[in-house]
């Protein structure tokens, strides 16, 4: 059986989300100061079997509301993503931070038929996905630190026009690389506040601000909310609530629109609200194990999934 449809690969267009949803928290309002740094390793993982539609309702990925008439053909439709980032932030001065920050992933489609007789489908890339660059201001640290971030991120990759086009011809099932991203740069700018407690080893971040992004998608407003407590030096925990809210001003199409094979997959207005737990411990000297959490708790067009993030940090 030769099957040659295209919109299955919706799944690959949720990538878009991947760098909310599965990789590094960028740099807090605390600076680093004058010769100082902090890097970190990590390997990060994700999947997710379900999704969120344009209603905010989860749905399996195999759902008509996502492939329309193929919505029966699939027994389970899997997404998946693990990779490695290294990211760097050093003190060049006692009020700035240069940042750097580099992804590489191995993304993977998964599809299993509902009816025997078929192989299952697996779709595979694999390679650098973005590469982000920029800086922090320290405007002033008592009675709270109040910090503004601003980043810059390239893709590291060149998709498949053939898969990117809107209207292309029908593409292979069996013999298609998914793409590594949407292939658009961003421009954040984001105010900071951190608080420390006086009198309880506890902290408080609080950060928002905009993104804007190319390619004609939405610009998006993010946001996030820690709260950390760190023992005897040692060991830290913190938890943290992020969200994502898309302006909704952007020119490209949205496949939850469209009939099958009428529309692209890669998506555009995506919204979620994520939970996250940290945790790190010093093993010796600078040298800190750190783990992360996430967990997708509702959204619109996004994926339904859940990250684990473990990696190895120096803070000098």
């Amino acid at each position: 059986m030769s099957i040659t449809v295209r919109l299955p690969n919706i799944i690959t267009g949720l990538l878009l989300l991947l760098s909310l949803l599965c990789k590094d928290g960028i740099a807090g309002a605390w600076p680093n100061g004058k010769g100082h740094f902090y890097a970190k390793i990590s390997h990060l993982r994700f999947s997710n079997q379900q999704t969120f539609n344009e209603q905010g309702t989860k749905r399996q990925n195999i759902s008509p509301d996502f492939l329309g008439a193929l919505g029966g053909v699939f027994e389970e439709g899997t997404f998946e993503s693990a990779g490695f980032s290294f990211y760097g932030e050093a003190g060049v001065s006692s009020r700035i931070d240069v940042i750097f920050q580099l992804y590489s992933a191995t993304i993977r489609n998964k599809w299993r038929f509902a009816k025997e007789g078929n192989p299952d489908i697996v779709q595979e890339n694999q390679g650098l996905q973005t590469l982000t660059v920029g800086m922090k201001y320290n405007f002033f640290t008592t009675p709270v630190i109040f910090s503004v971030r601003v980043l810059g991120s390239v893709p590291t990759y060149r998709n498949n026009q053939k898969e990117l086009n809107i209207e292309p011809e029908d593409l292979d099932f069996y013999d298609n690389h998914p793409a590594l991203g949407n292939g658009a740069a961003t421009l954040s700018i984001t105010p900071q506040l951190g608080y420390a407690f006086k009198h309880l080893p506890l902290w408080l971040e609080l950060e928002g601000g905009i993104r804007f992004r190319a390619n004609l998608f939405s610009d998006e407003l993010p946001f996030r909310l820690q709260l950390g407590y760190k023992f005897r030096d040692s060991i830290y925990l913190a938890t943290s609530v992020d969200a994502v809210r898309s302006l909704g001003n952007g020119a490209w199409p949205n496949f939850f629109r469209n009939e099958i094979g009428k529309g692209p997959f890669l998506i555009n207005d995506q919204e979620h609200l994520n939970v996250s737990m940290n945790a790190g411990f010093a093993v010796f000297g600078p040298v800190w194990l750190e783990a992360e959490y996430v967990k997708t708790v509702t959204g619109k067009r996004t994926p339904a999934g859940q990250t684990f993030n473990f990696g190895i940090s120096v803070k000098h």
